[in-house]
């Protein structure tokens, strides 16, 4: 019984290890992002630009983390059916990074960011 539940277990501790890293980093984005609302439009721009193709790298590593995890000690993970255990994992780690920009969204939207 331990050898089926042990992937899951593992797993879902591997992304909530990766989604309490991600509160820090996600504050720090947000905070980056505020800083720059003093440049001037070209500037804020690019750095914002460069800021989120960061951001967005760091944001896939846990998913691209988790599955070389489960390809290398759970292959049982990589198939249809557990798959969707891994990606509902990986997206439930995201949800700091999401309420943290949403949090902030005002602020965010007058400096310029997140415009809809």
């Amino acid at each position: 019984m331990t050898e089926i539940i042990s992937p899951y277990v593992t797993i879902a501790f591997w992304f909530i290890a990766c989604g309490a890293a991600l509160i820090p980093l996600s504050r720090l984005y947000v905070r980056s992002l505020l800083a720059l609302r003093k440049l001037r439009s070209i500037w804020k721009v690019t750095a914002g630009g460069v800021l989120w193709l960061g951001f967005a790298v760091i944001g896939v590593l846990p998913l691209l983390g988790g599955m070389a995890l489960a390809n290398r000690h759970f292959p049982v993970l990589l198939e249809f059916p557990s798959l969707l255990w891994l990606v509902a994992c990986y997206l439930a780690s995201c949800v700091p990074i999401f309420r943290n920009i949403n949090s902030r969204r005002e602020e965010l939207q007058a400096a310029g960011f997140f415009q809809e």
